[in-house]
């Protein structure tokens, strides 16, 4: 007897499977003649699948083929061909017409899979489970083929936005780097763009500044605020919204300038400017100016940072004149001898590097 819970319900749901499917042979895994190693599964599992593998040959899409799945995906939530093969079921048992899942079923299974989830955070099915649940979701509450959103269309998908916001902030509670978790809010975000208003945007943002209080080297958190500063989009920032994600990093990196990802995130945004078209040459003058200056009043007097020279290094190398060429090398052999030892090699060859670019610059 094997005992289904489905969270949406506070009821039990009971089923014998020899008995719901006695019109179907239930078709055994194949593991050859003699299997080197096989696997001794429960019995009820190997039910189970023996049930779910007769189903799929059939391919008879029904609610006791759903309901099979869910015990499938409670002994396994990782087999993507049981995932693949509800999300089918749930099309044939939708209301709707074209190949899709209406959304009482859509909602439902969204918390199906959060039950799963709990226990699987890193669980790639599950996660684009979910993401093609979202996808018919939001496709429901669209009135034309551009995305356009009516007004309680629109709030509609609002909602459903924030929903799966707050389900995945829940997730980042307990692993505050999960990968599938941060790679799914971009997903949704991005893909929800036609109905987020910049106050969403602006709670995101501060979102993300809380995680990285909690943790300054949350690496996942500096990456998902340049998707938030940028909106989803790769066009490059506005000069004074940079400045301003320039200064936060660098008040991030004086609280702890041995820690990368601050100032990844710095020279990000300074390269952005400096290869925008948009941004004017005095400007992009002015920015390097600045904060090389700046830059070197952070490092702490007690020893020297790689992390502060090595950003050195490439603003002297981006003003391009002889002096910060100079200064440049001086630093780069710094890095290289004492500084950033494992890296020798590379700031070797960005010595020689330099020095062309010196030798270039006093023959011209």
């Amino acid at each position: 007897l094997v005992i289904i819970r489905n969270k949406s319900s506070s009821s039990f749901h009971s089923m014998k499977l020899a008995t719901v499917f006695a019109d179907l042979e239930p078709v055994p895994q194949d593991d050859g003649i003699e299997p080197v190693c096989a696997i001794d599964y429960p019995s009820d599992f190997v039910e189970a699948m023996d049930y779910f593998r007769a189903v799929l040959l059939s391919q008879e899409y029904s609610s006791r083929s759903l309901s099979l799945t869910s015990i499938c995906l409670k002994y396994n939530p990782a087999n993507y061909t049981v995932w693949h093969f509800r999300r089918e079921c749930l099309k044939a048992l939708s209301s709707l017409t074209g190949n899709t899942i209406d959304e009482e079923l859509a909602m439902k299974d969204l918390e199906f899979s959060e039950s799963l989830g709990g226990s699987n955070p890193k669980n790639y099915q599950i996660w684009y489970h979910r993401r093609s649940l979202l996808e018919t979701l939001l496709k429901h509450m669209e009135v034309d083929s551009s995305q356009k959103f009516s007004k309680d269309l629109q709030k509609q998908a609002l909602n459903v936005t924030l929903k799966e916001l707050t389900y995945i902030s829940h997730v980042l509670q307990e692993d505050a780097k999960n990968y599938h978790a941060f790679s799914h809010r971009q997903w949704l975000l991005r893909y929800s763009i036609n109905h987020i208003s910049d106050p969403l945007w602006e709670e995101e943002l501060h979102y993300t500044h809380s995680l990285l209080q909690d943790d300054i080297r949350n690496n996942s958190a500096w990456n998902h605020r340049w998707f938030i500063i940028h909106k989803g989009c790769s066009a490059p920032l506005p000069i004074d919204v940079a400045h301003t994600e320039a200064e936060y990093a660098l008040d991030a990196a004086q609280r702890d300038p041995w820690n990368e990802s601050s100032w990844s995130y710095f020279s990000g945004i300074v390269k952005e400017q400096l290869h925008s078209s948009v941004t004017k040459k005095s400007e992009k003058n002015e920015l390097l100016a600045l904060y090389e200056t700046r830059i070197k009043n952070i490092e702490p007097k007690e020893e020297k940072c790689a992390n502060i020279l090595s950003t050195r290094v490439f603003l002297l190398e981006s003003q391009g004149n002889l002096d910060a060429l100079r200064s440049a090398v001086h630093l780069a052999n710094d890095l290289a001898l004492e500084q950033d030892k494992i890296r020798r090699k590379y700031w070797l060859y960005k010595q020689k590097e330099l020095r062309d670019m010196i030798d270039k610059a006093i023959s011209s």
